[in-house]
């Protein structure tokens, strides 16, 4: 089952051909290094699993309403956090948790309005979308993701289910929901439990 794991997120590192483009520059992959440093860890490559989960952390972590596509999306930066667990940074994940909530809440009944020829939407339909509404979705969404995180996961599974009834469709929510069993069953290395590079203690100390 783990080489069929590995085998899996090293396909989704790379594009399918059909697809006809390539990743754009700087494309945060923070759920691909988590889960492949999870991967490692279960099998005792301790060094590999540490490598992973610093790659994990890296992009921008500042949420965003996330209406083009290249915007910094928020199931990359809570990858982030889990990640910052693993190497035994409670406080550098629980800040990235903590303002994902806290984004929601400030910006939940925001009015969103585009530009008529703006480009790079993931959506074709852009009359029919109310975007305010979708706004709100996405705040649910950041609020399910934060106490996803902070191991709130009767309030996690609320938000993201209240996500779902507003979008049947979304596939963050039904992603992060059958994950909660996945993240109750994961044991946060600490400092003792994962013996960090030289490199990666210094860098890890600040």
């Amino acid at each position: 089952m783990i080489d069929r794991a590995f085998s899996l997120l090293e396909a989704a590192e790379q594009y399918p051909v059909n697809l006809g483009e390539g990743k754009l520059l700087g494309t945060q992959e923070n759920d691909i290094h988590y889960l492949t440093g999870c991967a490692f860890e279960a099998i005792g490559m301790k060094e590999d699993a540490v490598l992973r989960f610093r790659m994990a952390t890296n992009g921008m972590s500042e949420p965003v309403q996330a209406i083009f596509y290249n915007d910094p999306q928020p199931d990359k930066i809570v990858y982030q956090g889990l990640a910052w667990l693993k190497l035994g940074s409670p406080q550098k994940a629980e800040k990235i948790f903590n303002r994902l909530i806290e984004f929601a809440d400030q910006h939940f009944d925001d009015e969103i309005k585009i530009d008529y020829f703006a480009v790079s939407l993931p959506d074709l339909l852009v009359f029919d979308t109310d975007l305010s509404q979708k706004n709100k979705n996405h705040c649910r969404y950041l609020k399910g993701l934060g106490e996803l995180g902070l191991k709130n996961y009767s309030s996690s599974s609320k938000y993201l289910n209240e996500v779902l009834q507003h979008n049947c469709s979304h596939m963050g929510a039904i992603t992060h929901l059958n994950m909660i069993d996945f993240l109750i069953k994961q044991k946060e290395a600490d400092m003792s439990e994962i013996e960090l590079p030289n490199e990666t203690k210094n860098r890890n100390s600040f």
